[in-house]
This record gives structure tokens, C-alpha cells and sequence, in this order.
């Protein structure tokens, strides 16, 4: 998880005017046993939601295709993720400093 929230934060600190990205899970990033179930085909991404520098929200979802990350697509794939299930303990969001 370290790793992912330091990436995270150099991400953001280089590309102050966004505030969402996605990119590739990392391996355990959400604590020991809490990686995404990832179906046959499908690839664990993560978008994350720079609330103010050092308070990032970070969502798990899988998907078949690669995502954009652009800032308006990212944006859009976080608002969807928190519409489908806007329980935070049941999508992967974490709150980092």
C-alpha cells in the first residue's frame, strides 16, 4: 500500500491541475488478502480521486479493456464506481494522507 500511496502522491505533485487518475493495481495494494477478484480476460485498475494535496481516494474495479486516462474519463469512472455501491468498504477506497 506504501508503494501505490507514494506513487500516487509524485503522480499528483507532477500533474497538479488533475484531480483523477487510473492506473494498474498493484499487487496487494489494498492489504493482505483485499486484492480485487479479477474474472478470466479482465485486468484490476485503480481510480483515484486527489481530494486536496495529500487526501486521495482510491477505488478497485476490473475491466476488460484498457481505460483512458484522461482526466474527464477517470472522473467519470470514479462517479460510476460510487454510484454502483457508494458503500466504501465494498469497492476498495482508501483514504491516504
Amino acid at each position: 500500500m506504501e508503494v501505490a500511496t507514494a506513487r500516487d502522491a509524485e503522480w499528483f505533485a507532477r500533474h497538479a491541475h488533475r484531480r483523477h487518475r487510473v492506473r494498474p493495481a498493484l499487487r496487494g495494494e489494498f492489504g493482505p488478502g483485499n486484492d480485487p477478484d479479477v474474472p478470466p480476460g479482465c485486468r484490476a485498475y485503480v481510480v483515484v480521486r486527489q481530494v486536496f494535496p495529500g487526501m486521495r481516494v482510491r477505488l478497485a474495479f476490473t475491466m476488460r479493456a484498457e481505460p483512458s486516462g484522461r482526466e474527464a474519463a477517470a472522473r467519470t469512472l470514479f462517479n460510476l464506481i460510487m454510484d454502483a455501491d457508494p458503500d466504501p468498504h465494498t469497492v476498495g477506497m482508501r483514504n491516504h494522507a
